[in-house]
């Protein structure tokens, strides 16, 4: 490939990259303004108790 070929190539794959890191920030600043200050938590997985002999 020229040069110029590969600059331009170079400058597309660029500018995707920044493109989609941006569109990610976004996203994580807007599901987060979305959620309601009384959303229920998560609650922690459990460990299953083991059967008890009677």
């Amino acid at each position: 490939m020229c040069p110029a070929c590969m600059t331009t190539a170079a400058i597309l794959a660029a500018g995707a990259t920044s493109a989609g890191g941006l569109i990610g920030v976004i996203g994580v600043k807007l599901r987060n303004r979305r959620r309601t200050p009384h959303a229920p938590k998560r609650r922690a997985r459990r460990e299953p108790t083991k059967p008890t002999v009677d």
